[in-house]
Formats: C-alpha cells, sequence, structure tokens
C-alpha cells in the first residue's frame, strides 16, 4: 500500500468481518475492523431512530391509526359536530343520521388493525370535514420547521363515481386549543385535493414554507362534499394518518393499545368499560358513594383518574340503568334530581364530590356512572 494512492488499490466489493480498513486520526494512521464499522454505524442509526420514534416530531397526532374509539365504534352525527374516535372530530352543516363515522376493517393497509370510514348517504350536496388539532404547547414546538402529513386513503364506489376528491390540508392558527375549523387567524400551510379510489393509496403533502414563528395551532383536516345520489357507499376511509417534522414522510410507527389510550385519557376517560357506550344501563365500573341524609337530602362520592386531563372536565353522570344526570340508590333505585358535580372540587386528577339531590332520609350506597370530558 505505501507503493500505491489509495484509487490504485483494488476495490473490494463484499467485505468480510475481518477485514481492516485504514483511518486517520489527526496525524497518525489506525485501522478498524469492518465488523467494527458495522456496528458503530448500526449503534448511531438506532440512536437516531429511537429519538425521533419516542419524538412527537415522529407522530404529532394522537390515534393516528384509529385504535381508540371510547364513544362507540360507529358515531351518528345526531349533532352537527362532534368527537367520534379518539381526538378526531367531525363537523357539518346540519345533524343527521345518514351521516357516520365508523370503525372499519383496516388491514388492508399493512400494520394497520382499524381505520376510520368518515360516511354522509344522503341525497343532498353538503361539506363533511374531519379533523383534529394540536395543543397549543405542542403546536409551537414545530415553529420554524416543515411539516409532512402521510395517510391512507380510498372511497367507497359512490364517493369514486361522484366526486372522488378528498381535500386534505395543514392548517395553522394563533388562537390556544381550538378546533381545526375555529382556529383563530386560520392559514392553509398546504391544501392538496387528492382523487381516491376504491383501493387503498398513500398520499403525502409537505408545507411550502416552515411554520412562523408566531403560530400557536396546528391542524390537519379532511373534507369532502357529497355530490350525485349515492345513498349507501358515499364514504371515504383513512388509514395511518402521521404529522411529522421535516419534509420527508417518515415510516408509520404505531404504537401499542395501551399507549395510545392513555394519550387519549387525557382528553376523555370514562367509568365504564372499554367496549360500553356511556350511557349503557351497566353496572360494571361504577364510582361508588354514600348517602348523608340530611334535610336536602344530599348524597356524595368521589374518584381519582386512571390519567390526569388537560384541564379540568366536564363532567357527566348516568344512573346504573343508564339515566342521564341521575344515580343508582341501593342496587335499584334512580334517583333524579341535582345530579352533577361541585365545580370547585373537580380538578384535572379526579372529582372531589357527585352530588345527588333527592336522597332526603334514606341512608344507603349511592353508586353511577361518569365521562371525564377535557376535550377543546
Amino acid at each position: 500500500m505505501a507503493n500505491k494512492k489509495i484509487s490504485e488499490l483494488t476495490e473490494l466489493t463484499t467485505p468480510t468481518d475481518a477485514d481492516i480498513v485504514p483511518i486517520v486520526d489527526s496525524a497518525t494512521t489506525k485501522k478498524i475492523s469492518w465488523a467494527n464499522i458495522k456496528a458503530t454505524l448500526k449503534s448511531w442509526i438506532l440512536g437516531d431512530i429511537q429519538m425521533m420514534s419516542d419524538s412527537m416530531f415522529y407522530q404529532a397526532l394522537i390515534n393516528g391509526n384509529f385504535d381508540v374509539w371510547q364513544r362507540g365504534t360507529s358515531i351518528a352525527m345526531t349533532a352537527a359536530d362532534a368527537y367520534t374516535a379518539d381526538r378526531w372530530y367531525a363537523e357539518t352543516a346540519t345533524a343527521g343520521t345518514d351521516k357516520t363515522v365508523s370503525r372499519q376493517d383496516g388491514t388492508g393497509v399493512a400494520g394497520s388493525y382499524y381505520c376510520a370510514r368518515v360516511a354522509m348517504v344522503q341525497d343532498v350536496d353538503e361539506l363533511l370535514t374531519f379533523s383534529q388539532a394540536l395543543e397549543s404547547q405542542d403546536s409551537i414546538k414545530f415553529r420554524g420547521q416543515k411539516l409532512t402529513l402521510s395517510f391512507w386513503a380510498r372511497g367507497g364506489a359512490e364517493f369514486v363515481a361522484d366526486n372522488p376528491t378528498l381535500v386534505c390540508k395543514i392548517v395553522t392558527g394563533k388562537g390556544t386549543d381550538q378546533k381545526v375549523l375555529a382556529f383563530t387567524t386560520s392559514a392553509d400551510a398546504i391544501s392538496a385535493n387528492e382523487t381516491l379510489t376504491t383501493g387503498w393509496q398513500k398520499f403525502t403533502i409537505t408545507t411550502t414554507a416552515v411554520i412562523a414563528s408566531d403560530i400557536t395551532q396546528i391542524g390537519i383536516s379532511f373534507a369532502f362534499t357529497h355530490a350525485g345520489s349515492g345513498t349507501t357507499t358515499n364514504y371515504f376511509e383513512v388509514a395511518q394518518v402521521q404529522l411529522c417534522a421535516g419534509d420527508v414522510a417518515l415510516p408509520f410507527q404505531a404504537k401499542s393499545f395501551e399507549e395510545e389510550l392513555r394519550m387519549c385519557q387525557r382528553f376523555y376517560e370514562k367509568s365504564y368499560n372499554y367496549s360500553v357506550i356511556p350511557g349503557t344501563n351497566d353496572l360494571r365500573g361504577v364510582s361508588t358513594g354514600y348517602t348523608y341524609p340530611d334535610n336536602n337530602g344530599w348524597a356524595a362520592s368521589g374518584v381519582v383518574f386512571q390519567v390526569r386531563k388537560r384541564t379540568n372536565p366536564t363532567m357527566t353522570f348516568w344512573s346504573t340503568a343508564g339515566t342521564i344526570w341521575a344515580a343508582t340508590l341501593n342496587v335499584n333505585t334512580d334517583l333524579a334530581g341535582g345530579g352533577g358535580t361541585n365545580a370547585a372540587e373537580t380538578s384535572e386528577y379526579g372529582y372531589g364530590s357527585l352530588y345527588q339531590e333527592g336522597c332526603y332520609n334514606t341512608k344507603g350506597v349511592l353508586r353511577s356512572q361518569w365521562v371525564a370530558d377535557a376535550e377543546f
């Protein structure tokens, strides 16, 4: 080697672990084995991947793989606007049971178990938007960076035949913890019209500029306007929705169900078993308290949340029979009355007292089901 230039040496295209590579460290020539080069590179690469996978820069959205559905697996838009799959909000001009968001088989996309189907099966032209907004304290972390939204999508047969366009956006705003369509000083960082087919396709959109230094809100949305007369398969489905920093769509990395659920419970938690829809007749998972008979007939109970909430939540209560704003006394007696919480005793950690009027001089055990809602 001393008599040849490095460029004159024979090229080795299939190195083995025992092969030696020369390295110049300052003015000293040293050597390193190919095995040690591979080990060092592997350590660096895995370290970078782990750092990114643990970061919200890799995935800023919660429940992007649609694993968690605490409110039920099919939500009809009996109100014009409603949360559906956890952290995902649907908005329409008018309420209607013909507009639904439901959990569907997502195994057509490798790595997904479920997908979300957003449907409007009516013969009326109307806009439907499906979105998720980040908290403001997380949105500001993306200032100075581009953002990339990636997702898989397909359309129902009537969606494709009538109007196959899905409008996909990354949206910014300057308010605090608002829903996407309510962002203060809302602006589209990027908007793209994607043409769906009945087969799964992967789509990627990237902001043309970095997020400005005064942005306090970031969200993403999917929207379509019903067209034509489709009344059975007018829907789109999405899976593996990911928002990451940078101008490259990183490989989708799913979280465990337990991890995703706990992230969702920061915004919404219920006493019912996971698969039970709030308002169902169910004795399981109830909070329990005792009556304190006095002239007002009050009773009280309390609970500590499994996950600390984003803010003091709004509490809703049901009796074990499924009657809203009621509680059950001694297993089988529903007490309708005050039915609520003392706001001064409700915090991000739990509630200190459910109060229920109507007990009067009856002693016994008070049971109730509840939902703690800390969404935007």
